[in-house]
């Protein structure tokens, strides 16, 4: 709620009223009806305009009374000395639209600021898609957050909106950019059988503990931008990657990087070998393989033979760069790609739509804001728990997710009809239903952006990714102006758009084919053909073998 701020005088004087009379009634509604025109809706609250008259004098108050309940028009202004806000109890104070008067005429610019954050995630899928292609998934992880984290920072000294605006452009271009080379990244790192687990486990960390510990620090800061601070400081965890974090061997092997791609599944049979070797008892441990022994067995020349293969190697690689160098989305299109890329759009469009929109749709629960982010985050730990169970337990992707859409789509609908007819005094048991909805999106999300690198090849597949979740962005613009909809038409309006758009999705991915998580022929040939047919039991063997495992 918001009134123009009056005159000091003026405004101490109501001041004193209220606190030495309540029953003068001074509260924010009757004090914008007095001093300007009446407000047009009867619960909310936002007054624009004063009566261009001479506050400081007794009689003004006795003629405004007057007025109020006549329609003779007074000359009117624009706010002259800002606003005064006011929160209703659930409500976060202290954010942006108080720091700089973003109501009125500056009130677009409100919805503009998420609709704006959505156009740089656009921007970061398809840059992020193309970074991980050209330079590899980890330099663009690592360089990507610590630009996300000097952004971050700069962000709680800005001086302006707009200044804020950009600066969260350039956060949400470096953010999807990290989080589509690392979903790639963790396909390409793990097995199909445990995929799901590392996947589950990443979200839990980024996500939902992330988003619980910032909830947690809104119940005692109550400005934005020691809120926005707190953020910094999760994202400091960056720098820990610079010490753990893996380079994809596919991406490596595609490059014709051959003994780069060893050593880092030498160190990751190492690792594996050691917590099993911690695990078995004494007599089940086997000896660790040297490093020529692990490189020869998966089919790695060792490095006299590799000098012989130098001037082969360099032809090779120069064949190879002329065939993936092309780092161009144009392929993606083709015959072979384009109804998969365009059908991936539509869904990850529509996911990320109800994802986004719900998020924000918690503003409109009528329920405290810090409480309602800390439910959801903790829905998403078992909605995270979910993914990783169904993918291990299915070898097929498809389905699974069918049935998470089916669950989803019947829970909103349930949801929508009951706020939309009984129209509830209280939003407890649509806060459960979202809880729900959270916990089922989640592990849709995490579904998704498993499913759909599957159906690319590697060479393809961070382009492929980042494409389609760039593009299915241009959709998700719209989710400001449908949760506006919540108070312009009827209360849980919007939820009937998102579970129609749940269904739409169900009906897409029926068009789309299965995956299992394994590559497939065509795929093996064009990323690994040329070097398994020069080198015996190159890859082929490496697939076959013991240590494929080791990866995991």
């Amino acid at each position: 709620k918001h009134r123009c701020r009056l005159e000091p005088q003026v405004e101490a004087w109501l001041l004193n009223t209220s606190s030495t009379s309540p029953a003068a009634g001074w509260d924010i509604r009757s004090i914008a009806e007095v001093f300007g025109p009446k407000l047009s809706h009867p619960s909310s609250v936002s007054a624009c305009e004063l009566y261009t008259v001479d506050r400081l004098q007794n009689t003004t108050l006795e003629r405004l009374l007057l007025y109020q309940n006549q329609t003779l028009p007074l000359e009117r202004q624009k706010c002259p000395f800002g606003f005064v806000y006011e929160y209703d109890w659930h409500q976060f104070p202290g954010g942006l639209v108080k720091e700089w008067d973003l109501v009125c005429d500056r009130a677009w610019e409100v919805p503009f600021n998420e609709s704006i954050y959505m156009l740089g995630m656009l921007i970061g899928f398809l840059v992020g898609g193309w970074f991980g292609d050209r330079f590899g998934r980890r330099p663009v992880i690592l360089a990507s957050g610590v630009v996300d984290f000097i952004l971050e920072l700069l962000i709680c000294f800005s001086v302006n909106h707009t200044q804020y605006i950009i600066l969260r452009i350039l956060v949400a271009v470096c953010s999807t950019t990290r989080f589509s080379a690392l979903t790639v990244l963790i396909t390409e790192i793990t097995t199909a059988k445990y995929r799901s687990l590392i996947s589950a486990v990443s979200s839990i960390i980024q996500m939902s503990f992330q988003r619980i510990f910032l909830a947690v620090v809104a119940l005692y800061v109550t400005n934005w931008r020691w809120l926005n601070a707190s953020l910094v400081l999760t994202n400091s965890l960056i720098f820990i990657l610079f010490f753990i974090l893996p380079e994809s061997p596919k991406w490596l092997v595609a490059r014709a990087r051959y003994r780069d791609a060893g050593d880092v599944l030498y160190r990751g049979y190492r690792m594996n070998a050691r917590v099993k070797s911690i695990l078995s008892p004494v007599s089940n441990r086997s000896p660790l393989l040297s490093k020529n022994e692990f490189f020869a067995l998966i089919g790695i020349p060792d490095v006299s033979a590799k000098d012989k293969l130098d001037e082969e190697h360099a032809v090779m690689s120069g064949h190879s760069a002329k065939r993936i160098g092309k780092f161009s989305i144009f392929p993606l299109f083709n015959r072979s790609m384009a109804v998969s890329t365009f059908l991936c759009t539509i869904l990850i469009a529509g996911h990320i739509t109800c994802v986004f929109g719900l998020a924000f749709y918690s503003a409109n629960i009528r329920f405290y804001t810090s409480y309602v982010l800390i439910i959801n985050a903790l829905s998403s730990i078992p909605g995270s728990l979910l993914f990783a169970g169904l993918y291990r337990c299915f070898r097929f992707r498809k389905r699974p997710l069918l049935v998470i859409y089916l669950v989803t789509a019947a829970v909103l609908w349930i949801a929508a009809l009951y706020t939309l007819i009984l129209q509830p005094k209280n939003d407890i048991v649509l806060n459960v239903l979202i809880a729900v909805v959270t916990m089922t999106l989640a592990a849709g999300s995490r579904m998704v952006f498993v499913y759909v690198p599957e159906l690319y090849s590697p060479v393809y597949r961070n382009r492929g990714l980042g494409v389609c979740a760039g593009l299915a962005r241009l959709g998700v613009f719209w989710f400001p102006l449908i949760n506006r909809l919540d108070s312009s038409v009827r209360h849980g309006f919007p939820l009937t758009i998102y579970a129609g758009l749940i269904t739409i999705q169900m009906i897409v991915l029926c068009f789309l084919r299965d995956t299992n998580g394994e590559a497939p022929g065509t795929e093996r040939t064009l990323n690994c053909g040329t070097w398994s047919s020069q080198h015996t039991g190159s890859l082929g063997t490496f697939r076959a073998s013991k240590p494929r495992e080791a990866p995991a």
